[in-house]
């Protein structure tokens, strides 16, 4: 690689920035580098309804299992109320609406509290009863609008995935209605335990089949633990799709968890804020421990390397959709330099992203690997060989 491209990579990683326009987020990839306020963050901001202990929310710190890694922690307070407002709650700065939004996290280790009632979100969120910056009810259903989309984590099983899309909620006055579609996957065993449509929460739901539930079956990741590792996680949302994928930790492969192409009356169109929690439940167990409702103990902190939103239109080189697996691409680092070994030699085209899609750089090179310039933020690689593209990899900031 050449030093006036590294020189032109290395410039453009270091000018990513934020576009707001109106009421909407433009596309931003945050990755929680704090400088010298370790309570600084581009794209959110803090809110919670609790005690707002500082040591609940801290930016550009060490991750306890990437040192190299500064991360956003978010930490359970022993003393807060149970729900889903008492802990800390990272806010984006505007809304937003249709696009691929992703993240790489990692869950905390409650081996010390196996029955910890405790949940890990990162989603989209606007509801009519507690916000009216937006018209009410578009749906004309009598239900308190809930734009909703979900990942969540019930900490106690760290193999677990919850996924949630929501269209109504209504919570007062003694109401527990919604609408709502969900699917509960156990991805260390390839277990979907169900998929199913609901009318109240913690109601029996309708299980779903065909367009609804797709894939009928999860290929298993052997010894997913989202409590041991970080993983890349995210979801595409159309008017008339939302698609759920995780990053296989190994090959970088796209494992689809769930793609749901039902009816557009399930599918939310309203614009959200785009969030991430952690926080503690006394009446939410996670399917497999009943008993998983326990205040916690002590401290219990999930770690965030970045999160990233790309509004619908532009190019997210993590979407399944232009993902390529020809090549299965090796990351190392090795004396403070990132390598790229690929298993086939050849001559190659190398092409630099940003994480919403900007082109950073162009490079050439013969042989099974090169190295990178030093980056600041997680970046995307594609590979070409003769005009093909044999290779697109997401390569972490180290």
């Amino acid at each position: 690689m050449t030093n006036s491209l590294r020189l032109s990579v290395t410039t453009a990683l270091l000018a990513l920035s934020v576009s707001v326009n109106g009421a909407t987020m433009g596309a931003f990839n945050e990755d929680f580098s704090a400088g010298n306020n370790p309570q600084s963050v581009t794209n959110f901001y803090y809110g919670s309804g609790g005690n707002m202990a500082d040591f609940t929310w801290l930016s550009g710190q060490k991750s306890t299992v990437e040192p190299s890694s500064e991360i956003l922690r978010l930490t359970m307070d022993p003393a807060e109320k149970p729900g889903a407002w008492q802990g800390p709650n990272m806010i984006s700065n505007d809304r937003c609406h249709f696009g691929t939004f992703a993240a790489r996290l990692k869950i905390p280790s409650v081996t010390s509290q196996p029955n910890i009632g405790g949940v890990v979100g990162f989603y989209s969120y606007y509801n009519d009863q507690w916000d009216t910056e937006l018209p009410a009810d578009i749906n004309k259903n009598g239900l308190y609008d809930n734009s909703e989309i979900d990942f969540e984590w019930l900490i106690a099983d760290p193999t677990i995935i919850y996924l949630t899309a929501w269209t109504d909620h209504q919570e007062l006055p003694n109401s527990n209605a919604c609408r709502k579609v969900s699917r509960i996957i156990n991805l260390a065993k390839g277990i979907i335990y169900n998929t199913e449509y609901s009318e109240d929460v913690g109601g029996v739901g309708t299980k779903l089949s065909g367009v609804e539930n797709v894939p009928s079956a999860i290929t298993p990741i052997p010894g997913f633990n989202a409590s041991k590792q970080f993983y890349t996680y995210g979801f595409d949302w159309k008017s008339d799709q939302i698609r759920w994928w995780i990053l296989h930790p190994e090959t970088n492969d796209t494992i689809v968890l769930w793609d749901y192409r039902g009816s557009v009356e399930r599918i939310t169109q309203k614009e959200a804020s785009l969030m991430m929690n952690i926080w503690h439940t006394n009446d939410w167990s996670v399917v497999t421990n009943a008993k998983a409702t326990e205040a916690p103990r002590d401290t219990f902190s999930v770690e965030f390397d970045w999160v990233s939103y790309t509004p619908a239109g532009q190019v997210s080189l993590v979407s399944p959709e232009i993902r390529s697996t020809a090549q299965v691409i090796n990351v190392s680092r090795d004396h403070g330099e990132t390598r790229i070994s690929l298993a086939q030699s050849g001559s190659y085209t190398v092409d630099l992203f940003s994480i919403r899609g900007e082109k950073l750089g162009t490079a050439n090179f013969v042989g099974t690997s090169f190295s990178l310039p030093e980056q600041s933020t997680s970046i995307i690689v594609r590979i070409s060989e003769s005009g093909k593209v044999v290779a697109t990899n997401l390569v972490p900031k180290f």
